[in-house]
């Protein structure tokens, strides 16, 4: 290993050197760049600038330029760099293949399954969907909701902003983001086609917070099911305590998750 220090005297200070190429230049460790590249790059640097100087005029003496180099570096490294650069090739051929596999697994996602996971993970720490009659005056009545919940550092979503996809019917598009969502937030003054979701996404086990302004109702319709579903309560509201008529939904809402969150986890280990 003495050629490998022959060029430099150790200098604590400074960024400890990975490789000494045949021309003396040194390749230090950059945090900010990848090992393995900055010394690819360096060595096909150096190879052209030493074929320049050759006089050849075949490329393929660049690629004995390159092969020689490359040997070199191989010849002198450290044993403690050689180590750090295997193990960086092991990982990216391990990763490489793990990602294979994964796809190989799952053929019909266009990203890792473990995407889908982190979705979820995101989605349901922060996402609450919001449906109800959204045109018109009602559309500004959501957006008054969708405000108070913003304010409180949720994401709000309504059905009508988001893309249409050919794939999905309106009532698979709803249940798709209601299961996403941490829970769902239905205001229910005003008649619209939420009368035909909610029976899906209460059967989706969502939870449900339902906003009604006192003395009004879109129907008397699901009037016998909400006192009877432990997942879905009512708030009523006057126009002027909108916002604080939310919050209570809010704070419902959220502790009936984390009841079913409880609920979940003992029965994944009373098995």
């Amino acid at each position: 290993m003495n050629s490998f220090f022959e060029h430099r005297k150790i200098n604590p200070e400074e960024s400890p050197i990975v490789a000494i190429l045949r021309s003396g230049y040194q390749i230090p460790i950059e945090p900010e760049k990848e090992l393995l590249d900055d010394l690819t790059n360096a060595i096909i640097g150096e190879s052209i600038v030493a074929f320049g100087g050759s006089g050849k005029r075949r490329w393929s003496g660049m690629w004995k330029e390159i092969i020689t180099e490359v040997e070199h570096v191989r010849d002198t490294v450290h044993d403690m760099t050689a180590r750090s650069l295997f193990g960086y090739l092991l990982f990216e051929s391990v990763s490489d293949k793990y990602k294979q596999l994964m796809h190989e697994a799952f053929p019909n996602l266009r990203g890792d399954p473990e995407n889908v996971a982190k979705l979820l993970d995101d989605t349901k720490s922060g996402m609450v969907l919001l449906l109800g009659k959204d045109t018109g005056r009602s559309l500004r009545l959501l957006n008054r909701v969708k405000r108070v919940l913003e304010s409180q550092g949720l994401s709000c979503i309504l059905i009508r902003d988001i893309p249409e996809n050919p794939t999905q019917g309106l009532i698979s598009k709803v249940l798709l983001y209601a299961m996403l969502a941490r829970y769902v937030i239905i205001e229910n003054t005003y008649p619209s086609g939420h009368l035909y979701e909610l029976p899906f996404v209460r059967n989706a086990e969502s939870v449900i917070a339902i906003l009604q302004h006192e003395g009004r109702g879109a129907s008397r319709m699901p009037d016998d099911m909400i006192p009877k579903h432990p997942l879905i309560n009512r708030f009523w509201y006057q126009t002027d305590m909108l916002e604080d008529t939310v919050k209570n939904a809010m704070n419902w809402a959220e502790g009936r998750v984390q009841e079913d969150i409880e609920i979940n986890r003992s029965a994944w280990t009373e098995q």
